[in-house]
């Protein structure tokens, strides 16, 4: 059985009316904004219905705290319009009147209708949103960290006219940058002072010559107040960029603690070539630690946009029946979209049913995206499949299953 509360709050407490469906309300009061106020609400709950499964709260949307303190103790939460809410009040009461108990009088009545439930958000725990927070925080960081290295790449361009560096996250970049940032500091030097710097730097050959070459050519470039404005702008995109890069590994290190309280279902996931522990980590936060995980083999196909939706509107034209349209689903998170690509060009590059299936659907005509998604979605059900089972990965036994269905593009395997 399921017990219903509806949830009306303000920036210090909520009030709340807590019943079973289709009963009157059998429990009210008001709890505090805190998570250990929350913690002890959730406590008194299961005690006063103690045979009862799931508790679901219906709750106005507009301050994400409340949502995230009961999704924490463990009730699913239905997310509700604000309008919607206004909407359903007014045709259950006419009068107008209103207070707090009232409202949530009324949410408790809307938590029982169908059409909440499409926004339910489902309970979580402290290592699934530290999990999700450490990989969306690595996202930022690792987008700082490259739009950082292009700024500092493309004034290079402008001020070290010819010289080629692979890598800007080298230590030796770090320290010529910082000891000459450009070419009009480096004339300023000495020759023996240069010959001293360089020295201690470890680059190739020809990067040092390409160094020399453009130091040389620098006198017709740069004016002294020029080239101090861009020495003080170069300078501080790289403290940025070792900040990133120190924050960076911190996030790392934390996720590799988090995902060690899952070290077996990590060890099982990652049993498939060309899944690390980066791409591991994301598809833990986004799909495998939510309580539904596994409940369907393609959830997480759905929740990281791997898997279509079909558009169709009116059944008929003029001439001939009308035919849906299956497009990218674009509901999903854009770090999940991100993992779609990066799990379907792995699987392209280490499993050789995965290159299969993408040269036959490719040479059907399909697009690279839609194939690339195709892959994904294969691959994302053997997944879920191996941490409901928790065994490892075994490609010989999955490509023969393939041919014993008979699947045209494994035959070939």
């Amino acid at each position: 059985m399921t017990i219903y509360v509806g949830i009306d709050w303000d920036q210090k407490a909520a009030v709340f009316a807590a019943g079973q469906p289709g009963q009157t309300i059998s429990w009210r009061g008001e709890v505090p904004l805190s998570t250990q106020k929350v913690e002890d609400w959730m406590r008194a709950l299961k005690t006063r219905f103690p045979d009862e499964e799931e508790f679901c709260v219906a709750i106005e949307r507009g301050l994400p705290l409340w949502e995230r303190l009961f999704q924490h103790v463990g009730c699913t939460v239905f997310s509700v319009d604000p309008n919607r809410a206004k909407a359903f009040a007014n045709s259950v009461n006419a009068s107008g009147a209103k207070s707090d108990r009232a409202d949530a009088q009324v949410l408790f009545a809307l938590a029982q209708t169908p059409a909440v439930r499409r926004h339910a958000l489902p309970p979580t725990n402290d290592l699934h949103n530290a999990l999700w927070r450490a990989v969306k925080r690595h996202e930022r960081l690792a987008k700082d960290i490259t739009r950082i290295t292009n700024r500092i790449r493309a004034r290079l361009v402008e001020v070290f006219a010819g010289i080629e560096i692979s890598s800007l996250r080298r230590a030796w970049v770090v320290k010529l940058l910082t000891a000459i940032p450009t070419a009009f500091h480096a004339q300023q030097l000495s020759g023996e002072q240069l010959a001293e710097l360089l020295a201690g730097l470890r680059m190739r050959e020809k990067t040092r010559s390409q160094l020399h070459v453009s130091i040389q050519k620098a006198s017709h470039q740069l004016l002294p107040r020029e080239a101090a404005v861009i020495a003080e702008e170069i300078r501080g995109w790289v403290c940025d960029l070792q900040r990133a890069e120190s924050q960076l590994k911190e996030v790392e290190t934390q996720t590799d603690e988090l995902l060690a309280e899952r070290s077996e279902s990590v060890a099982t996931l990652t049993s498939v070539k060309g899944i690390g522990k980066g791409l591991c980590a994301r598809l833990i936060a986004l799909y495998f630690l939510s309580p539904d995980a596994g409940s369907h083999r393609d959830g997480a196909s759905i929740r990281i946009g791997a898997s279509p939706v079909t558009v169709q509107s009116g059944a008929k034209s003029r001439w001939k029946e009308r035919q849906p349209q299956v497009k990218m689903r674009r509901s999903a998170p854009v770090i999940g979209r991100q993992a779609v690509y990066l799990l379907g060009m792995q699987a392209i590059r280490h499993l050789r049913w995965a290159k299969a299936q993408y040269q036959y659907l490719r040479a059907k005509g399909k697009g690279h995206g839609t194939a690339l998604r195709s892959v994904t979605r294969s691959l994302l059900r053997i997944l879920t499949a191996l941490w409901k089972s928790g065994k490892d990965y075994d490609e010989l036994r999955y490509i023969n299953a393939l041919k014993s269905k008979g699947v045209v593009w494994a035959a070939q395997l």
